[in-house]
């Protein structure tokens, strides 16, 4: 049985990033200011389930980086935190690492030590696209992030 390899689609990739760049310039305007912070919660139920907290973590004056956290109401899964690089003069946006991988490959043998998935790099960023669309569609911002899921 011959698997075939996984093929990067750029244009495809490159169409995320400018999604989620669109999205993100949307959901925080003010995104060129060190320090800015927005949280996003949903509900179900009428309660909290879960979060998503933004944060401005560096500005320069072509790229901005930014912490996307997911805060979940079940603590024994492991809340996503994912590293977002915003080129603002191309209009992108794109994952450049997670809590503990750096510089994601465009493609990773299968099975690796890692065990990422061949498209890991694009997965992580549909996920955030997801997650952007979400805010934007149903999300509602939490004044004070420090009230309890």
């Amino acid at each position: 049985m011959n698997k075939e390899t996984y093929a990067v689609d750029l244009s495809g990739l490159h169409a995320i990033y400018e999604r989620n760049y669109a999205c993100l310039i949307r959901l925080l305007p003010r995104m060129r200011e060190d320090g800015y912070k927005r949280c996003f919660a949903f509900t179900a139920e009428q309660r909290i389930k879960t979060r998503l907290n933004f944060s401005i973590i560096e500005n320069s004056p072509y790229t901005s980086y930014l912490l996307l956290k997911q805060d979940n109401l079940l603590v024994w899964l492991p809340s996503p935190e994912l590293y977002i690089r915003c080129y603002h003069d191309a209009k992108l946006a794109e994952v450049v690492f997670a809590k503990n991988t750096r510089n994601f490959k465009g493609v990773y043998a299968y099975p690796n030590k890692a065990m990422h998935q061949p498209d890991e790099k694009k997965q992580l960023n549909q996920f955030v696209e997801e997650w952007l669309g979400r805010c934007l569609s149903s999300g509602y911002e939490v004044a004070d992030t420090a009230i309890k899921i």
